[in-house]
């Protein structure tokens, strides 16, 4: 279940990389891992998890644009027949999401409507 989650988070590439692959320890929170591989692993965390309802805060930030594919890829697959709410400045990252909320000062700023209707 491990492996299986790790590859449809494309995590499993960079887990057999290291030292001891699935058995490395990667110090508090991740500490020896860049921020694109945390984010991946947290991705295949929540496969395991198999919740219902996923709260994604900023999924791709702090990453280059390459991570950011293979993240927002494994995140189309995660999300896929559940209820996810994608917090993320970058429009990109929220570009096939059904609803895009603008939020302003604490307060929904636009109507809700679909990143397709975005110029």
């Amino acid at each position: 279940d491990i492996i299986e989650a790790a590859k449809a988070a494309n995590a499993h590439d960079f887990i057999m990389k290291l030292p001891d692959g699935y058995r490395t320890v990667v110090g508090e929170r991740g500490a020896t891992l860049s921020g694109g591989e945390r984010q991946r692993v947290a991705l295949a965390r929540a496969f395991l998890k198999n919740a219902p309802i996923l709260i994604l805060d900023e999924p791709t930030s702090s990453i280059d644009l390459k991570t950011e594919a293979l993240i927002m890829e494994a995140t189309q697959r995660l999300i896929r027949g559940r209820t996810a709410f994608i917090i993320a400045h970058r429009l990109s990252t929220v570009k096939n999401c059904d609803i895009l909320l603008t939020i302003e000062h604490g307060s929904v700023a636009t109507t809700p409507r679909r990143p397709s209707e975005l110029h």
